[in-house]
């Protein structure tokens, strides 16, 4: 059974990480807390990037305390990208993959995001679903061609919130590699890193890592940027 949340909805909000940090630390971190909202004015990605907001969109985090340590929490991105790839699933007929770390890809375009943050001892995981997008920025798009009915967004989030504590609830060691390693669309493809790096995404290591060859060497990428250039010649070794 996958653990019980509180729900809270705002109508404005500057961020649902904020909020739900909030609201959890309001409860004692009892009970995790999903904050959902309609519209957030300061919403953000990695590394504090605005978050291109589509027309409809899911806006939500979920905060709770997870007694993993902080080197087992490392892969709670992957994990909240799994759980949100699912949720996803549910309203779209088209394939829908993972860009590691944390992107949600239909084809080329970016249809959802996460962003997780830890404070002290309190993760807050954010999740962004562009449900629908008339007009979108180059690299976005949207989950669906036209306006999603009344309750959509709140059908995502709960969906999101309760797979992603149910994974978690698996322990650290169960989060779900092979399940990734199935939908990711950076294995098998050339990347780049910060500062200067190249090389060809092979395989997800057991703490999410993305195990890159570059030049007969094998390098674990943890952090940092990783962008796709083109498709690698070879089937990845995973």
């Amino acid at each position: 059974m996958a653990t019980p949340y509180v729900t809270v909805h705002l109508t404005d909000v500057t961020s649902t990480q904020d909020a739900a940090l909030a609201e959890v630390r309001k409860r004692d971190g009892s009970t995790p807390v999903l904050v959902t909202a309609d519209r957030q004015s300061a919403g953000r990605g990695r590394s504090g990037r605005p978050w291109e907001q589509a027309t409809v969109a899911v806006f939500a985090s979920l905060a709770w305390l997870p007694g993993w340590t902080a080197e087992d929490a490392a892969v709670l991105p992957l994990v909240a990208g799994l759980a949100v790839r699912s949720s996803v699933e549910l309203i779209t007929e088209r394939t829908v993959t993972l860009k590691w770390p944390n992107d949600v890809l239909i084809g080329a375009a970016k249809v959802a995001g996460v962003l997780v943050e830890r404070h002290d001892d309190v993760i807050v995981a954010g999740c962004g679903v562009n449900l629908w997008w008339d007009n979108p920025v180059a690299g976005g798009g949207s989950v669906l061609d036209d306006r999603p009915a009344p309750g959509t967004a709140a059908t995502v989030a709960d969906e999101w919130a309760a797979g992603l504590l149910d994974r978690i609830g698996r322990g650290p060691s169960g989060w779900g590699r092979g399940e990734y390693l199935e939908h990711c669309s950076t294995v098998g493809m050339d990347v780049t890193w910060e500062p200067s790096g190249r090389g060809t995404a092979v395989g997800i290591d057991e703490r999410g890592g993305l195990v890159v060859m570059s030049d007969g060497l094998r390098t674990v990428l943890r952090a940092g940027e990783v962008g796709l250039v083109r498709p690698a010649r070879f089937a990845p070794d995973v």
